[in-house]
């Protein structure tokens, strides 16, 4: 980051908010989060085309964002430590990412 190519913030943990699913861990929130869990098992049923359409939506407005922030660098680094639980959704989402470990 200090070559000035990369953008970031503190810990920008939206992508906790997106994906994680069902991990208890991973999600604390202001609603019933068990209510969401059922109506997206129906969406699911409705539809078997919602996890792709999900991630792909998460892709491009994380993609936007990212890109708004970073303005006229190359790249945005989002480094979140608690993305690890929910690691294997990040992969599955951005699979052409670069990850840094």
């Amino acid at each position: 980051m200090a070559h000035g190519k990369a953008a970031t913030l503190g810990e920008p943990s939206l992508l906790l908010r997106l994906l994680g699913e069902g991990d208890l861990a991973a999600r604390r929130s202001a609603y019933w989060e068990f209510l969401v869990d059922v109506a997206v098992q129906d969406m699911r049923c409705k539809w078997p085309g919602y996890d792709e359409a999900y991630r792909k939506g998460v892709r491009r407005l994380m993609l936007d964002i990212y890109g708004g922030i970073a303005g006229d660098k190359s790249y945005f680094i989002d480094k979140t430590p608690r993305y690890t639980l929910i690691a294997e959704e990040i992969l599955k989402t951005f699979p052409d990412a670069k990850f840094i470990i």
